[in-house]
């Protein structure tokens, strides 16, 4: 930490000093820190190797294909086309160090290598695993259908109509399917926070990650890679799985070639270069996020204008809404740009206008979040995110940080190429529906013991 702390001081004062050497040092500061942590003993449900991983993708990867991918670092070619500096990329460079370093370190204080406790389930946690079960094979034929309706959409109107347009559940005769996405969905969940048996779970994950790869093939290719990376994370760490290196290498190599087909389905004009030269293209195009913050610092005034304290942007959101209801009609939209406080809307916007209201985006980066909220909260949030990586296991004996894990590590996976909090619509929906139904099965539990006699005793996950 100290040592990024000194390469910030030095950028700041000496501009020239340095050259790419903060460049160079990140990629192999983010290996280290990922090699020391799945190198050392783990507990059960830990999110840090998934967060480094990320950032290694999100941050690093164009850094390490630089020698063989027909562009550098230091150029950006997407809604706009910037030559960066040396300056302003080694700049960004020490300030993730530096907020990675905190982070890691707050994570080690704080006991981040104690294992959860052990978990224990009421009594009618069968019962809410069998309901669970049951919502995901009867909600699946619906959502299918949804999934299908939209990628044919998608196939005739263009990927960019999803963020410009919407996919109004109207014209594609799926808004009778709304109920059952959700019960899909939940279903899931309460498999998640109280399915004991291998089996079932792995029946359910099938579905699910089936679902995944039809909304995967619409062209949002996070929206298939992070649900296979989730259930390996939660499906290995419930049920005390070792996955073997060479297992492991071809789960990875899978998950690539996956990845390239999504960006041929999304993106014909990639295929006009060499195979070879296709590969490493596509992988190290999806390390933008330093270059957007190297961006972000040459238009910091321009972005400005239009909000500030973006971080909090998603708390705010069911504020929003209500003051602004007009934020729910469009994804993209200047509604979005003057109400929404958002980075992802407002960052588009002030780059590239006419690509912003076509439905193009250049996604947010908590990193841009953490530096526009200034340097007290840049360290406060910083140490806090150590701090939640720490505290997570420990949370995870608990049903309901079970049946919200797939939010969880999304927001945390996503984190470089997102926002720093969760979306607070999503997450408060999920309060309110787990405990309706928690509710209303224990009530039904309680009734039914008195009618049939004495309950069974608490199952040990």
């Amino acid at each position: 930490m100290l040592l990024w702390l000194l390469l910030l001081g030095i950028t700041y004062f000496d501009h020239e000093f340095l050259g790419m050497g903060p460049v160079i040092l990140l990629p192999i500061f983010v290996g280290a820190a990922l090699f020391m942590t799945m190198a050392g003993k783990t507990p059960p449900f830990e999110l840090v190797p998934y967060f480094i991983f990320s950032v290694l993708v999100f941050f690093c990867i164009n850094i390490i294909f630089w020698p063989l991918a027909s562009f550098s670092p230091l150029e950006f070619y997407s809604l706009v086309v910037e030559d960066l500096s040396v300056e302003v990329v080694a700049r960004s460079s020490t300030l993730l160090g530096l907020s990675l370093s905190i982070t890691l370190l707050t994570h080690a204080l704080a006991g981040g290598n104690r294992g959860s406790a052990a978990s224990v389930l009421p009594a009618y946690a069968p019962q809410l695993a069998k309901l669970g079960y049951r919502m995901v094979l009867f909600a699946f034929p619906f959502v299918f259908y949804r999934l299908y309706r939209e990628f044919s959409h998608i196939a005739s109107a263009g990927y960019l109509a999803v963020y410009a347009e919407g996919l109004n559940a109207a014209d594609l005769n799926t808004a009778w399917v709304a109920p059952f996405n959700y019960m899909f969905y939940t279903g899931f969940g309460l498999i998640c926070a109280f399915e004991t048996t291998r089996r079932r779970f792995l029946t359910a994950m099938i579905f699910f990650l089936i679902a995944a790869l039809l909304d995967g093939v619409k062209g949002a290719r996070g929206a298939v890679i992070v649900p296979i990376l989730f259930c390996w994370w939660f499906y290995s760490a419930r049920f005390n799985i070792k996955i073997k290196l060479g297992r492991l290498g071809m789960y990875m190599m899978g998950a690539v070639a996956l990845f390239l087909i999504l960006t041929v389905t999304r993106e014909k004009e990639a295929t006009e270069s060499t195979a070879g030269q296709f590969v490493v293209d596509a992988v190290a195009s999806q390390g933008r996020s330093l270059q957007l913050t190297s961006i972000y610092l040459q238009e910091q005034e321009a972005i400005s204008e239009y909000g500030n304290m973006m971080v909090f942007s998603n708390l705010m959101l069911p504020l929003n809404v209500i003051l602004h209801p007009e934020l729910r009609e469009t994804p993209q939209s200047i509604e979005q740009v003057m109400y929404s406080n958002n980075l992802k809307h407002i960052f588009t916007y002030v780059l590239n206008e006419e690509y912003y209201l076509a439905g193009g985006g250049t996604g947010g980066v908590y990193l841009i979040e953490l530096i526009e909220a200034g340097p007290v909260l840049f360290i406060l949030l910083s140490v806090l995110l150590g701090w939640f990586f720490a505290a997570w296991p420990r949370w995870m004996h608990n049903p309901f940080a079970r049946f919200v894990s797939l939010q969880i590590f999304s927001t945390v996976f996503y984190m470089p190429r997102a926002e720093y909090f969760p979306n607070l619509i999503i997450f408060g929906k999920s309060c309110v529906v787990f405990a309706i139904i928690v509710f209303l099965v224990r009530i039904y539990h309680k009734y039914g013991a008195v009618i049939a006699g004495p309950t069974t005793p608490p199952v040990r996950a």
